[in-house]
């Protein structure tokens, strides 16, 4: 039960990074903007969760804790849009002006600017394999997007800021709800995350036209990104969870853009050079560290 629970959390990672490059070709192949995207797939991926949520039998207690502290309200909204919303916003922009896999490498530097945010917050100094990690993931990252040469960007420069804004939106989804989910399941805190952004994106662009997103080019591509790149992702990754530790689960962290590499070169033949190779080692290597890291230390426990 274990191997397969390990299994499936990994398996939510390769769906996580199929999503970024079914979005890669929805955008190569549609009018759809990162905004519209957005909207609907946090909406519809809103209605499996309530489906899920509804299941479970959660719905009507969280709804009526939500109810008694209007407190909590104020949270899930800064949640909602400030972390769920911007996140998914800036992946895909990100994914817009350059590629799946140069965003989801970039995105994945998000594990360093938690260990910053943190050694800030509690003026901690980050022991040796944290800074470890930082050094790696800055360096990584200045490698993919320069090929190591200061006079040129191997990735457009406006891939690289959404990029960037997009781990730092991820940092948030791993550090703000942590006092919610002691409120709430996990289960109605993504329903109302998902709701709330859906609205909040909704308003702050154009309505969409569904048929923009039912044309034949593009008809598979938002398929995928709702049943296998968010829902079915999340349920593996939730199913595993609960049979793992945590430190087991972040293995996710470097399968996700490890595939999106992969998938990159097999679909789109696009590839890195030796150098923006090395980067991408250096952020998967950063990021590994701080698995292994972990899962030594719960073991000692």
């Amino acid at each position: 039960m274990h191997l397969l629970a390990l299994l499936m959390v990994m398996g939510a990672g390769i769906l996580w990074a199929s999503g970024g490059i079914a979005a890669q070709h929805l955008f190569t192949h549609s009018a759809v903007s990162p905004g519209s995207l957005t909207t609907f797939r946090m909406f519809w991926t809103g209605m499996i969760m309530l489906a899920l949520t509804c299941a479970r039998g959660y719905l009507r207690r969280d709804w009526q804790r939500l109810c008694r502290n209007r407190r909590l309200l104020r949270d899930l909204l800064i949640y909602a849009v400030l972390a769920l919303w911007a996140m998914h916003y800036t992946y895909y922009k990100s994914i817009e002006e350059g590629n799946a896999a140069a965003a989801t490498v970039i995105q994945y530097t998000c594990p360093a600017m938690v260990i910053l945010y943190e050694s800030v917050r509690y003026w901690k100094r980050p022991g040796k394999c944290e800074l470890l990690t930082v050094l790696m993931a800055v360096g990584g990252t200045f490698l993919l997007v320069t090929g190591g040469s200061l006079e040129k960007l191997s990735v457009p420069a406006a891939c690289i800021v959404w990029g960037l804004l997009s781990a730092v939106f991820f940092a948030a989804v791993s550090i703000y709800p942590k006092h919610l989910l002691i409120q709430f399941s996990n289960e109605f805190l993504l329903t109302a995350g998902m709701f709330l952004g859906a609205g909040f994106s909704w308003i702050l662009f154009p309505p969409i036209s569904l048929s923009d997103f039912l044309t034949q080019p593009v008809l598979f591509d938002v398929s995928w990104i709702i049943l296998f790149g968010t829902a079915l992702a999340f349920i593996c990754f939730n199913t595993g969870l609960a049979r793992l530790k945590p430190a087991e689960a972040s293995v996710t962290a470097t399968v996700e853009p490890l595939a999106a590499v992969v998938f990159s070169y097999l679909l789109f033949d696009m590839t890195f050079g030796a150098v923006e190779m090395v980067g991408v080692i250096m952020i998967i290597g950063a990021i590994s560290v701080l698995a292994v890291k972990d899962f030594i230390h719960k073991g000692d426990d």
